[in-house]
């Protein structure tokens, strides 16, 4: 193609750029919004290959340029005015649940509007298909701006490669810069550095930073600490900048603590440690912070290796800035390691009365001790707790954790003392909340349990009656409270308390009416009574209640059985009893329910030699 074909080829080319760049700032649908920036691309290629002479090659320069810029502009416009264009805006919205649906934040940060940031990008990388190395250092600023606002952008969205991409035409424009400036100026002190080197130190800062956090997406340690490196040196001219890069190295030791490369979070902390130390702009609060997370990265390397180090970042951490979290951290360190008693029970001291310590942080630190085997710093805990939390809303935590340490190592008077004050607070008004209240009655049960599998249905009526007693009144009528008077009653009829057993049915029936359990158990009382018409009654009621129930649970632990299971048990609790009519009844309910061949043809044979059996008896006997 000669010069004069080029020429006119890239006049068209450009006007076909004014003309899709105009198209862009009207509402339009999200289809053409995408092909208008595959054409913009497609001219812009074209336009960078075209060979034409001087004269025509910086007029058509300017063109580009102008494009660019304006590009850029019609971007900026569309981001913020309010007349936004609703098609990009509702596509950028829909990714955006889309993200939060898939909890997949690194595609798309906060609704920020991809298709605009692909028109910055494009707009960006306008002007430097048309560089010329006689370029003016406004125009090349104005293309690193450009370039820095673009890449900062991608890095918001979690796009490091795009990022990267403009990050490159960010350096190429400060290497122009660097060239038309006299080095001189470049390497004078802060105090003496002018304002135009002033801005190329800041912009060269920014952009090393900016790729060593797009080169650590990448996982790229090697040049991201290459990057970081270049932006340290420049601190010597910008020592303002100190506790930004500092705070970049904390990020990025976050960054790969959740990575789990602990090896490299411990190394880019102890760079922001350094960075901040001295620095009123950092402060002590940032740098303890920095220094918790580097012991938890060193305990999470490896705690048997690398303990010394994390209590000695601790240390450091809390001679920074004293704070609960760091004093636990210090605690558990020590108890991991074995330390002596001394240094242990001195931390623990120290952690739970730190004044600043809230009843959360002193249950995790209760906690700490319990799971270390340190249970008599968990019971000077919670005395020291208890008293200093007495008013507080949270109380009531502080002793339902003590309780259960007390149930734990069958401290059983020492519990029932707790339960006693428990039970008395709650008669004055002062009412544990549900939450509570539920963990207090799992644990009662869980003794009563444990009670009655050792034969020692006393002391689980005992427990079962300390549960009864926490129960409000609006909780008496409950489903719960009549699986609890079931259990009392179960205990009652262990130790033959047949009217007390008789009471206890009672309010299980008038709370909990359609458990079937419930009138096995009224069947078993009238039988140890030997009131045969109240048996057959009960077998009557629970056959139906049996009849809306498929499966159900004949304990605790929700543990699963046939629906016919109670009937036959109580069939054999009657021939136990030698109550012939109660098991009669029993047999001729299983045999009509039974849904297998085995069970209904066993059920009749038994019920055939009961009858039978009296027969026998009633011929003997005339």
């Amino acid at each position: 193609m000669d010069g004069k074909d080029a020429a006119l080829l890239a006049s068209r080319l450009t006007g076909q750029l004014d003309s899709l760049v105009d198209e862009l700032s009207k509402d339009l649908s999200e289809e053409r919004c995408s092909s208008i920036l595959d054409d913009i691309i497609q001219a812009t290629e074209e336009l960078s290959v075209l060979q034409v002479d001087n004269e025509q090659s910086s007029a058509l320069t300017s063109k580009i340029r102008a494009s660019g810029i304006t590009l850029w502009n019609r971007a900026v416009s569309l981001k913020t005015q309010e007349h936004t264009n609703t098609h990009l805006i509702a596509r950028s919205q829909t990714l955006f649940r889309q993200c939060m649906i898939r909890k997949d934040m690194r595609l798309f940060g906060d609704s920020v509007h991809i298709h605009m940031l692909l028109v910055r990008h494009v707009a960006c990388n306008l002007p430097f298909t048309a560089s010329r190395e006689d370029e003016s250092k406004a125009m090349i600023k104005k293309q690193l701006a450009m370039a820095m606002k673009t890449g900062r952008a991608w890095l918001d969205v979690h796009n490091p490669t795009m990022a990267d991409t403009v990050l490159e035409l960010a350096e190429e424009c400060l290497e122009k810069l660097e060239q038309k400036t006299p080095s001189s100026s470049l390497n004078q002190s802060p105090e003496k550095t002018g304002e135009g080197s002033k801005e190329y130190q800041k912009n060269a800062f920014r952009v090393k930073c900016f790729r060593a956090e797009a080169a650590l997406e990448l996982s790229d340690e090697e040049h991201a600490w290459i990057y970081f490196q270049k932006a340290k040196d420049l601190l010597h001219q910008l020592p303002q900048e100190i506790a930004c890069l500092s705070m970049l190295c904390y990020n990025f030791g976050v960054d790969t603590f959740h990575r789990k490369k602990f090896d490299s979070c411990a190394s880019w902390l102890r760079e922001s440690y350094e960075l901040g130390k001295g620095r009123r702009d950092v402060g002590p609060r940032k740098q303890s912070r920095t220094l918790r997370l580097l012991a938890s990265s060193y305990i999470e390397w490896n705690p048997t290796e690398h303990w010394q180090k994390a209590l000695n970042a601790i240390g450091l951490a809390n001679s920074e800035l004293s704070h609960p979290s760091g004093l636990r951290m210090k605690l558990s360190i020590l108890l991991t390691a074995k330390a002596n008693d001394s240094r242990i029970s001195a931390a623990f001291e120290e952690t739970i009365q730190h004044p600043d310590l809230d009843v959360a942080m002193g249950l995790t630190v209760t906690e700490l001790a319990i799971q270390h085997k340190r249970v008599d710093l968990a019971y000077s805990g919670f005395r020291q707790l208890s008293v200093r939390f007495h008013n507080s809303p949270e109380f009531e935590r502080i002793r339902v954790a003590h309780l259960e340490l007390l149930l734990q190592q069958q401290k059983a008077q020492a519990a029932r003392d707790l339960l006693s004050d428990v039970i008395r607070d709650q008669g004055s008004g002062k009412l544990l909340n549900v939450g509570e209240r539920k963990k207090v009655h799992k644990m009662l049960w869980q003794q009563a349990s444990t009670a009655c599998e050792a034969d020692q249905p006393l002391e689980a009526l005992e427990w079962y009656d300390t549960s009864l007693r926490l129960f409000t009144r609006e909780e008496l009528d409950s489903v719960n409270a009549g699986k609890l008077q079931r259990n009392r009653a179960s205990c009652f009829i262990s130790m033959n308390d047949l009217e007390s057993a008789h009471d206890a049915i009672f309010e299980a029936e008038r709370t909990d009416s359609t458990n079937p359990i419930t009138y096995y158990l009224k069947f078993k009382i009238s039988l140890l009574q030997g009131d045969s018409e109240s048996a057959v009654d009960a077998i009557d009621k629970m056959c139906n209640t049996l009849a809306a129930h498929q499966e159900l649970s004949l304990d605790n632990n929700g543990d699963d059985v046939e629906n016919n299971a109670l009937i036959s048990l109580a069939a054999q609790f009657a021939f136990e009893k030698s109550n012939r009519h109660a098991a009669e009844k029993a047999l001729e309910s299983l045999a009509q329910r039974s849904r297998t061949a085995s069970q209904t043809l066993t059920a009749l044979r038994c019920l055939t030699r009961l009858k039978l059996s009296l027969l026998t008896d009633q011929s003997n006997s005339r």
